[in-house]
């Protein structure tokens, strides 16, 4: 099945403040300028795949940035997109997204940090295959059938404080999110949650209509050059996210414990970086069936941040483990409206798995070490010192189909 996105030529940038000639000449000035700029970049985007139809969207960030200042003073970030697919006589609206991030790392200069976030979601025809590294299309069906299929709705808020003392970093945060889900009544997940093995029926227990409270604690060590676009030093993180539950509307009790490793080694000075990252995320409790397949609000085997080239959402487990492995070559450099753009190329190597649960469901996980790849390349734009647009287009042996993503920020 083949899952390609393609990006409209247009790359609109503007940067308002003092010039780059002004800054040059401004006595006192360093290499970066001595002067606050401010960075306004948005990307229109179009594309689609097999499974959502067509569609458009947009990536836009507006910061303010200043000497001596990493990343940047504040920053606003905003993306969203809209697919459409015909089906049976009808328009259908398989995926509707937006969000609005505000990024305020000087919150207490170098100290304090704090970020507001607010999303809208909506994903229909979502595929479940089952739990475990093993599972797979039943007998005489097919990817597409509705059997293997849901909707859901997640708007979502939430907020998160970073307190920095050099390169020790201690986090925390607190989301809500609103969750109504579509099930039909003859798919697998009904199946699954009415199993008589009560391992499968708790992690895939369906509640419609229900919210999370999410609390979340974490420490880091970092000596990254940028937090942006680094290419040199370390990112090292473990956090616990704990969602209390067990409320009529809230009904879902669960803790998250994760653990990211990420190297960043230059190879040739401002030209050729290798970035490493490892991560393992484990679910105790009784997790919505949905987190199971993800890590951080995003999917871990399958999808644009996790094994690329493998679709999103394929495999679910209480525990996952996975590397991506990148080459980032900047190709050149470049002045557009005042303001420096770096081009550079990707190209990567992912690998992981999921297991369904600690014991009883071994058998769910199959033989063998079970390992999915994917393989792949893709650009890098930078503008400024406050963005980078990631376009990425990858395949894998696991899925035979090849997939393309696109999206703000380097994936770590």
């Amino acid at each position: 099945m083949k899952r390609l996105f393609s990006i409209i030529p247009v790359f609109c940038a503007v940067s308002t403040g003092a010039s780059a000639q002004a800054r040059a000449a401004s006595p006192g000035s360093d290499s970066a300028g001595a002067k606050s700029d401010t960075e306004f970049t948005i990307v229109p985007v179009v594309g689609g795949d097999s499974d959502v139809g067509i569609g458009a969207g947009y990536i836009a960030s507006f910061a303010r940035v200043a000497p001596n200042v990493e990343p940047y003073l504040w920053r606003i970030e905003s993306a969203g997109s809209i697919t459409f697919k015909p089906e049976k006589g009808d328009v259908q609206v398989p995926f509707l997204d937006d969000y609005l991030l505000l990024a305020l790392p000087h919150l207490i200069r170098n100290t304090l940090g704090v970020n507001f976030r607010v999303s809208y979601t909506h994903e229909s025809q979502l595929a479940y295959f089952g739990l475990g590294n093993a599972s797979a299309v039943s007998d005489g069906r097919t990817e597409s059938d509705p059997y293997f299929r849901y909707d859901w709705t997640h708007p979502k808020l939430e907020a998160n404080l970073d307190y920095q003392r050099g390169p020790f970093r201690l986090g925390t945060g607190i989301a809500f999110t609103k969750n109504t889900l579509e099930i039909p009544a003859d798919s697998l997940l009904v199946d699954n949650s009415r199993s008589p093995d009560e391992d499968v029926r708790r992690l895939t227990a369906l509640a419609p209509e229900h919210g999370v409270a999410l609390f979340s604690y974490g420490l880091g060590w970092d000596t990254r050059d940028s937090e942006v676009s680094p290419e040199r030093g370390r990112y090292h993180t473990v956090r616990l996210d704990l969602a209390p539950g067990a409320t009529e509307n809230v009904p879902y009790r669960w803790v998250r414990a994760n653990l990211t490793l990420r190297e960043h080694v230059p190879l040739i000075a401002k030209r050729l970086v290798l970035s490493v990252r490892l991560v393992l995320d484990s679910l105790l409790g009784q997790p919505p069936f949905y987190e199971l397949a993800r890590y951080d609000g995003t999917y871990a085997i399958g999808g644009g941040k996790g094994v690329r080239g493998i679709p999103a959402r394929r495999y679910h487990g209480t525990f996952k483990a996975f590397s991506n492995l990148e080459l980032r070559c900047r190709v050149v450099t470049f002045d557009l409206f005042d303001k420096p753009h770096q081009l550079g190329v990707v190209g990567f190597v992912d690998g992981g798995r999921v297991w369904a649960d600690y014991h009883r469901l071994s058998e769910l996980d199959g033989n063998g070490p079970g390992l999915k790849l994917g393989f792949g390349g893709g650009l890098r734009l930078g503008a400024g010192k406050s963005f980078v647009l990631r376009a990425d287009v990858a395949t894998s042996p696991d899925s035979g189909g090849v997939s393309g993503y696109l999206g703000a920020g380097h994936i770590f």
